[in-house]
């Protein structure tokens, strides 16, 4: 049975949340969308530039790339809605709210499986650089062994934890029909099951499903992957320190002295022996030797300068990922752990608007992030190309144009 007494009338509800509704929340939803929309262009994109690249699907990194920026594009065509999928009936409290149970439980899906899959893809990509870098392995290799673990991981897990919460009923209104309960400022004093009159859904919904599982797997979805690309990350950067201080401890100078040294060697022995025809041969092979030695240093020097410049490549494109990751996941990383101390009220306080602002402008982005990660290789070569340096805009604008229109 319901206690009618602690039950709040809904004219009181309209009243003290209208303001937030019709100013914070309305300024956030629109942003949230307007920004969406942009990560959806960057990322269709990006996914069209893989398409018409030189290497197309050919390469792990660039498959890679293209599962992660799928799930950034389910992600940003969800946060397009503006909240129209969110169910009407809470409409006194998120602007714009215009939906029912169904399309909420569709909107929670996407996000779900969108956001697991592009978080465990960051994963993927760095797990990739390491691979390439510190253990060296082939593209080949790759391929072969361990590129199925690196989808297979985000896919399995994006849809065993969507389906999972879609069955038990854990995708509710407000946050993105992403809460587990079904629990908004009206269904206060309200028994579980019931359904309030002049609502449709029954409160606490979905807290006979799977909550625990809800809460476990989204704490372990923002919690252990940053633990990942940070590990990976710095061990990328040790490996690629160590092969600096390698190369400036045993390269070219170093095999230089040792050619030095067989050289002063021949002609000691020359000196020792004093025959004309015996000093000429040895002074042939000394410079015959030296002459290996040398072509030797040279081909050294280079292939450790080629695989110096690989590594420091592939270092800088785990550390953009990481940065694009952070960018984007950091907010709901911090959201998640406030919601689990229970610490989110309604109306919200000052600190929660400001946290909600930043999270509604970053996260909708990371579509974007991830573009202006893959371009970025281009776009700084395309300045370089350009005479006294050029600028980022007109590089940014010919490394596009060329990608589109690659074929």
């Amino acid at each position: 049975m319901s206690e009618s007494s602690n039950i709040i009338p809904l004219e009181a509800l309209v009243v003290s949340l209208a303001d937030q509704r019709n100013g914070h929340i309305k300024n956030i939803v629109i942003l949230a969308g307007v920004f969406s929309i942009v990560s959806t262009i960057a990322a269709s994109c990006l996914i069209l530039m893989i398409f018409r690249s030189k290497d197309r699907l050919t390469s792990v990194y660039h498959r890679l790339v293209l599962g992660m920026t799928i799930g950034d594009l389910i992600l940003s065509l969800a946060g397009s809605t503006f909240q129209l999928m969110i169910p009407s009936e809470i409409n006194y409290m998120i602007w714009n709210a215009r939906g029912n149970q169904a399309m909420c439980d569709a909107l929670g899906f996407m996000v779900s499986i969108s956001a697991t899959t592009g978080i465990l893809y960051s994963c993927s990509i760095n797990i990739h650089c390491l691979a390439s870098v510190k253990y060296n392995m082939s593209e080949e290799y790759l391929a072969s062994r361990l590129e199925k673990f690196l989808h297979g991981v985000p896919i399995a897990c994006a849809l065993v934890r969507g389906i999972t919460l879609l069955v038990m009923k854990n995708f509710n209104a407000p946050n993105g029909c992403i809460t587990a309960t079904y629990d908004p400022p009206h269904c206060k004093g309200v028994e579980d099951g019931e359904v309030r009159e002049g609502f449709d859904i029954p409160c606490g919904r979905g807290r006979d499903g799977a909550p625990t599982f809800a809460y476990v797997s989204r704490l372990i979805l923002f919690l252990v992957p940053p633990v990942i690309v940070i590990t990976s990350l710095l061990m990328i950067y040790r490996y690629v320190r160590q092969q600096e201080r390698q190369m400036a401890r045993y390269g070219q100078g170093a095999l230089e002295r040792s050619s030095n040294r067989t050289s002063i060697t021949s002609s000691g022995e020359n000196n020792t022996e004093g025959g004309e025809s015996r000093q000429g041969r040895l002074s042939s092979i000394g410079a015959s030797v030296l002459g290996s030695l040398r072509q030797l240093s040279s081909s050294m020097s280079m292939e450790e300068t080629t695989q110096q410049s690989f590594s420091q490549s592939v270092l800088h494109r785990a550390l953009a990922y990481s940065i694009s990751y952070f960018l984007g996941w950091s907010p709901v990383i911090i959201l998640t752990i406030i919601q689990l101390a229970d610490a989110w009220r309604m109306p919200m306080a000052t600190w929660q608007l400001v946290f909600v602002y930043i999270w509604n402008i970053l996260n909708p982005l990371q579509g974007f992030f991830n573009f202006i990660v893959f371009m970025l290789p281009t776009v700084t070569k395309k300045r370089r190309l350009q005479e006294g340096g050029g600028s980022w805009c007109r590089a940014f604008a010919e490394a596009f144009w060329a990608g589109i229109a690659s074929n």
